[in-house]
């Protein structure tokens, strides 16, 4: 044992040696004869170093060091440990109070107080129409005027400032033209609104915009539709607007959801484009699109785009479009709510007379689902039933003759003329179409005097 102590403390000292002449070498000589715990147990034993102490072997400083180095540190640079979520807020006091109090702002929580509203009743007219023509510079400002018409004269009004002092954008022309067709439904328009020329230019700057592909496809539809609602009024928009819109449709169709679609399809059928080739070419491409979508048409929907077919009188090859109508209400028609159907169904079975097709399982299956809410439908609703199981095409067997018959008692007692049964393809949204409604609607509210259309 002596003999091995000796041994291995002269190996010791030689690598010692070696590593102070060569300092490269250090990083080798703790694989160099490292000795055995049991040597080194009893080195620093022999020694008085302090057991389980690693800095002390690596020439490091010690455990001792360093308690007393973070005894000798300033309060404010010790390492701070975490604390409880208390102990963290009195630091942040404790801090605060440090720092001094707070300058340069207000420690009181900030209040937004809206502005004196203006008394727009001490303006005059001049400074009034001064200040809506500063507000409506804004895109974002006009379009909120527009919405915000009450009546046909407002509308004109603002649209005539606002075609005077900036330019209308496509949302702005969309908006318009929806906004009128929508106030046309509860005020009718005078002959000076219709004969307005505001409304001629601005049909013509939404061509130009149209030309230069700025509308996108919910406004084109949108679009569409109007000008189908204001056709009556403004005999001219199909020939200014109607065309320019048809021939951006097969760039867009595939970006319409189904609303967007039975729009287009409604629009370009009742404005009597003629054998346009634009609108020709819309219609065979959105024939192609709507049947991969339907399944997610409602009943307004497929209503809208077999009245928009319809309205054609079969110019267009659609053949695979009908059948896929024809399926869908076939299959849906039992599951529609009652209103639903009795204000679409008939717009479909008139929609396919028109086009000569009777579709013997359609046909039946509307047959059963309004058989029994005949005495509560809609007049045009009743008079379409009639003009449609009347019609030449339909078939005479007992089926048709039994419902046909119960359709004619209906009509007569609720004093349906032959007159009516003539006007049942100008459709519910025609020019008459108020005549067919079974309330009683008070006039019209005159329009206000400061309105100067």
């Amino acid at each position: 044992m002596p003999m091995e102590m000796h041994y291995g403390g002269r190996v010791i000292r030689l690598l010692l040696l070696v590593s102070l002449v060569f300092p490269g070498l250090v990083t080798f000589v703790p694989h160099l004869g490292h000795p055995s715990p049991v040597h080194r147990t009893i080195r620093r034993a022999g020694r008085g170093e302090p057991q389980g102490d690693p800095f002390q072997q690596r020439g490091g400083i010690t455990t001792t060091d360093l308690r007393d180095r973070e005894r000798a540190k300033p309060r404010g640079l010790r390492d701070r440990e975490r604390g409880s979520w208390n102990e963290g807020r009195s630091f942040q006091r404790n801090m605060r109070s440090e720092r001094g109090p707070r300058t340069g702002r207000s420690t009181e929580r900030r209040v937004w107080k809206p502005e004196e509203p203006l008394n727009l009743a001490n303006l005059t007219e001049e400074e009034r129409e001064e200040r809506f023509r500063a507000q409506i510079q804004s895109p974002v400002t006009l379009t909120t005027f527009i919405h915000r018409s009450k009546t046909p004269g407002e509308f004109m009004w603002t649209i005539t400032a606002a075609m005077q002092e900036t330019m209308l954008n496509h949302i702005h022309i969309a908006a318009a033209f929806s906004k009128l067709a929508s106030l046309k439904k509860t005020t009718p328009l005078t002959d000076k609104i219709r004969r307005s020329p505001t409304l001629v230019q601005l049909a013509k700057q939404a061509a130009r915009v149209a030309d230069r592909r700025e509308f996108r496809a919910r406004e084109i539809s949108s679009l569409l539709m109007s000008c189908a609602a204001l056709r009556k009024d403004l005999p001219w928009i199909s020939e200014e607007l109607g065309t320019s819109l048809a021939k951006w449709v097969p760039h867009t169709s595939k970006e319409m959801n189904p609303q967007a679609l039975s729009n287009t399809v409604y629009g370009l059928g009742v404005l009597d484009l003629g054998d346009s080739v634009e609108v020709s070419s819309a219609l065979e491409q959105l024939s192609s699109v709507i049947p991969t979508q339907l399944g997610r048409f409602s009943s307004m929907d497929v209503a809208q785009v077999a009245w928009g077919i319809g309205a054609r009188d079969g110019r267009e090859d659609v053949d695979a479009l009908l059948r896929a109508v024809a399926k869908w209400v076939t299959a849906e028609t039992p599951e529609l709510p009652t209103t639903s159907a009795s204000m679409d169904l008939p717009m479909v079975a008139v929609a396919f007379v028109r086009l000569q097709r009777w579709d013997a399982e359609m046909m039946e299956a509307i047959a059963r689902r309004l058989g029994a809410y005949l005495q509560h439908m809609r007049l045009w609703s009743l008079a379409a039933l009639v003009w449609s199981w009347n019609h030449p095409i339909a078939p005479k067997n007992a089926e048709t003759k039994s419902f046909l018959r119960r359709l004619r008692q209906e009509a007569a007692w609720r004093q349906i003329t032959p007159e009516d049964l003539e006007r049942v393809p100008e459709g519910p949204k025609g020019e008459t179409s108020k005549s067919w409604s079974t309330e009683v609607k008070e006039p019209p509210s005159e329009l206000s005097v400061v309105e100067t259309f």
